[in-house]
């Protein structure tokens, strides 16, 4: 509705916001409510920003985190059926070709999560979808920004790789990691 609703009214609307899950409860979309917003935004060439910084929060039985970046990949390979809702092309291209270019971006942070450090900057952004002239334009910019600090890379380079098995923390990281 809002999207109809912003359209009407002459908003050129060009991207979608989704935070999963969510803050500060860590409500998680199932893989299908992911899958929805996803077709929803690739049949009408909306860039998907997916803010997934809380994505080891989860505390609902039964829950678990299916990124954007994974489904979306299941829906181009169509390993996982696109919802049928979703499906329909608003300007008569055919939907799996718009969801062929769909474009994602997203977003992850050491100050939640896991690692939970709110006093430690860090993060990453992933870009899908994107062509290589527009990211260079986003390499440009990065390059014209500070860097998080020496302690904050550190962090995101254990936010996104823990212990190998073989390492002596990785039995405590799991058993900390599970709780």
């Amino acid at each position: 509705r809002a999207y109809n609703a912003a359209s009407q009214s002459g908003v050129q609307v060009c991207a979608l916001a989704m935070i999963n899950p969510g803050n500060p409860v860590g409500a998680v979309l199932d893989e299908v409510d992911v899958a929805m917003i996803v077709s929803f935004a690739a049949s009408r060439g909306l860039v998907v920003l997916a803010d997934e910084v809380y994505q080891v929060n989860i505390y609902a039985e039964g829950k678990s985190f299916h990124s954007c970046r994974k489904v979306l990949h299941k829906l181009q390979d169509r390993s996982l059926p696109a919802p049928t809702e979703a499906t329909t092309s608003t300007d008569g291209i055919s939907f799996h070709v718009q969801l062929q270019a769909a474009q994602l971006i997203s977003f992850h942070s050491t100050s939640k999560g896991l690692i939970g450090e709110c006093g430690q900057r860090g993060g990453y952004h992933d870009f899908v979808g994107f062509s290589e002239r527009t990211l260079a334009q986003f390499m440009k910019v990065a390059a014209t920004s500070l860097s998080s600090n020496t302690i904050g890379q550190i962090f995101v380079g254990l936010m996104v790789r823990g212990p190998a098995a073989s390492e002596a923390s990785a039995r405590l990281f799991e058993e900390e990691t599970a709780s």
